[in-house]
């Protein structure tokens, strides 16, 4: 059902998930890291229970606490690039990241990101995407923001509200789950995105036209021309 017919035409119809799936054993594997993450990348709330390395890199900026290290790959599949400034090197598990750090995927490949506010971030294969920024309070404030170049991205959200940007819309999660796919079809750029759980508002980028979506709910947003 079309709810408007604007230079970016939102389309939302009942909630049909983008495939993306690991393996019983995969899934096993990963709670297993993330667990042992947690504890290496505990939230910088209470200095004391920092690893040192991430002290170090903590800065204060007031109520946010803005740090270098900001977590860890938890699952990595096949070919993954981590792009830090003009290097590109392949990503390995437990690796840690950085703000600013940009991830791609190759052809069967995919990535798993834990951070420090707790969210994870799926990538599947042939999908680019950069970590803009990041920034932490144990109280309200906390920011991170994505962009998804093309390709797969499945967020969790943790204790900051998450943006996600693409060429057609900006996503913004608060405590909730999201999957978006950014891509080309008829030689159409679109997005979409659906909502698993919580809530999540989508912005047209070309005509500032905002849906909220709900649990089991998705849109798509269709770049160009009408």
């Amino acid at each position: 059902m079309k709810t408007k017919t604007v230079s970016a035409i939102f389309i939302i119809c009942a909630f049909l998930a983008f495939p993306l799936a690991f393996s019983n054993a995969e899934e096993a594997s990963e709670r297993q890291v993330e667990e042992t993450a947690s504890e290496n990348i505990e939230t910088p709330g209470a200095e004391e229970d920092q690893p040192s390395e991430t002290k170090a890199a903590t800065e204060d900026t007031g109520e946010n606490i803005v740090v270098e290290e900001i977590g860890i790959a938890v699952a990595t599949m096949n070919l993954v690039l981590l792009h830090r400034g003009p290097q590109a090197v392949e990503m390995a598990m437990k690796d840690k990241i950085q703000a600013k750090d940009a991830f791609e995927t190759g052809q069967w490949s995919r990535l798993k990101l834990l951070l420090l506010d707790g969210s994870t971030v799926t990538l599947d294969a042939n999908a680019k995407m950069s970590l803009d920024e990041f920034s932490y309070s144990d109280g309200p404030g906390g920011k991170t923001a994505y962009t998804l170049y093309e390709g797969f991205m499945r967020l969790i959200a943790g204790k900051t509200v998450s943006t996600i940007i693409t060429d057609e819309a900006v996503i913004s999660v608060d405590k909730g789950s999201v999957e978006v796919i950014a891509g080309i079809e008829n030689q159409r750029p679109f997005t979409g995105i659906a909502c698993l759980d919580g809530k999540a508002t989508v912005t047209a980028r070309d005509s500032e036209d905002t849906v909220t979506l709900e649990r089991q709910q998705i849109i798509t947003v269709l770049g160009g021309e009408p």
